[in-house]
């Protein structure tokens, strides 16, 4: 693909290419606990509950944008997030199909409750808002991703090497990259960046924390985990741990110097690097 000559992307001024990678996954033999810990598989598993519907959701906003931007070179870089996230999806729906082999039947209406929800927004509230969905999307999965890529010791343990652990390092370098180009989108749509620091603060961190950690119970509960106080604690402490996630990172949107690839996101790209 020919790249437009002006170089003024969050992306290409951090000299981070956005390439379109196509590695192989095979989930057939996955076990329920892949991660260090239960409570770690089934938040993930959780969040792969939630993303095929986000990501189709990113692709159509993207999509619907593309003709309002004024710089070449970030619809380039939109072009290969776009075919990024549908490799996404396409992993994420074989990872549900895998769930609900398993027992967990109940994942297909979480995504019709999702979808519903998605298509209620879109039609009631203005324009800045809809626009704004992409970038509020990938800063919750960037802050899940860095997250998992600082404190690999908590997230993997020794299970560093499976096939769904090598996809969550995957994903996570990747949306790095989706982070920085869905906020340059809402940048150059001219919005305001307070107004999406406010939105994300008293409305996407509640119900992202919230739908996340009741399907992730869902998943304790129905695997039958969550027996005992002692489970239930663990549970707990897990969500006081993770909790930040979900909570942190709103207001720096809103500096007017603020740039996606902070020098310890741009060493935790260059570290995982694939």
């Amino acid at each position: 693909m020919t790249i437009p000559a002006k170089q003024d992307t969050s992306s290409s001024l951090a000299n981070i290419e956005i390439t379109v990678r196509k590695p192989e996954f095979d989930f057939s033999d996955t076990p329920e606990q892949w991660l260090a810990s239960i409570e770690a598989s089934h938040f993930m598993h959780a969040i792969a509950v939630m993303v095929p519907v986000t990501e189709k959701l990113v692709i159509e906003r993207l999509r619907a944008t593309t003709d309002k931007i004024s710089n070449p070179h970030l619809k380039v870089e939109i072009t290969q997030v776009i075919k990024q996230e549908g490799i996404h999806a396409r992993y994420h729906r074989a990872i549900n199909t895998h769930l609900v082999g398993h027992g967990f039947i109940e994942i297909p209406l979480f995504e019709r409750i999702q979808t519903a929800l998605f298509k209620r927004l879109e039609s009631v509230m203005p324009t800045s808002f809809v626009e704004s969905i992409p970038a509020a999307m990938e800063h919750f999965t960037a802050n899940i991703s860095k997250a998992v890529l600082t404190d690999q010791a908590f997230w993997f343990g020794d299970k560093q090497t499976t096939d769904a652990a090598r996809f969550l390092k995957w994903h996570a370098f990747e949306e790095l990259e989706h982070q920085a180009v869905c906020f340059d989108l809402y940048k150059d749509l001219k919005h305001s960046s307070i107004l999406f620091s406010l939105s994300l603060m008293l409305f996407w961190m509640p119900l992202s924390a919230l739908s996340t950690y009741s399907i992730h119970t869902y998943f304790l509960v129905k695997s039958k985990k969550l027996k005992s106080i002692s489970a239930w604690k663990k549970h707990l402490r897990f969500i006081r741990k993770t909790c930040p996630i979900f909570l942190s990172g709103a207001w720096k949107y809103s500096k007017k110097d603020y740039s996606p690839w902070t020098p310890n996101d741009k060493q935790l790209h260059q570290r995982e690097g694939v």
